[in-house]
């Protein structure tokens, strides 16, 4: 997980190349740069999913956000085709039309792991709400968005780390955020459930080993030293 984490964070750092959507205007050197930003990368998927199984362990939260109207929700082939043209649209107009379509790109990678889903005729991480559960949506959302408010008030406390370019987005923030900035933000979650998703299908799917059963019996001998005469 922490490697997945490494790598989805880079991919994202080198979107942002392209997009400059924040730059680090204090970051000199190189070595301590990638260093810290790595091993940041490392530890944001484990912590984000870490943080939605501890607001899962609450009853209360799991049950509202479980409990919702089911909703019919019929995906096709055709749905991922679709889907996947929009993603690949945002991310190859990322270099050419940035500061436009930078809030698609943002959701490209999300768009592609559903459409790559719903091609292949496998459930999503939406198929949940045909039975009204939303926590596989709420909680990962609610995970991110707490640990964005975290980094962001470390940066309004300690001094501005990077600086934040968004054409498109304004008014009111939270903690130098926009707040039409954050819903983009909470999806980021959505994507980290389907990385999880991905990693832990092959153990999901390992069929369980049989019990140990010896072919042959074995044969214990158990001897009762109390009963036996005390031979002196």
């Amino acid at each position: 997980m922490f490697a997945a984490s490494f790598v989805i964070g880079w991919c994202c750092y080198w979107l942002n190349l392209y997009l400059q959507l924040w730059t680090y205007p204090a970051a000199t050197e190189t070595v301590p740069f990638v260093l810290g930003k790595s091993l940041y990368y490392a530890l944001l998927l484990p912590a984000v999913l870490s943080l939605r199984q501890w607001l899962a362990s609450w009853p209360l939260l799991l049950d509202l956000t479980s409990r919702a109207r089911p909703r019919h929700i019929q995906t096709t082939p055709g749905q991922g085709i679709v889907l996947f043209g929009i993603a690949a649209t945002a991310l190859l107009g990322a270099s050419l039309w940035s500061d436009w379509i930078y809030p698609l790109a943002l959701l490209a990678p999300l768009l592609l792991a559903i459409s790559l889903q719903q091609m292949r005729g496998q459930p999503t991480i939406l198929s949940g709400l045909a039975d009204g559960n939303w926590s596989r949506i709420l909680l990962p959302a609610a995970a991110t968005i707490i640990i964005g408010l975290v980094t962001q008030a470390s940066h309004q406390l300690f001094g501005p780390a990077y600086l934040l370019n968004l054409p498109l987005i304004g008014g009111p923030a939270l903690l130098g955020l926009p707040l039409p900035a954050w819903p983009w933000l909470a999806l980021l979650g959505l994507l980290g459930i389907w990385i999880a998703d991905q990693l832990t299908t092959p153990w999901k799917q390992r069929p369980r080993q049989p019990r140990y059963r010896p072919r042959f019996p074995i044969k214990v001998v158990v001897e009762d030293r109390l009963a036996k005469p005390n031979r002196r």
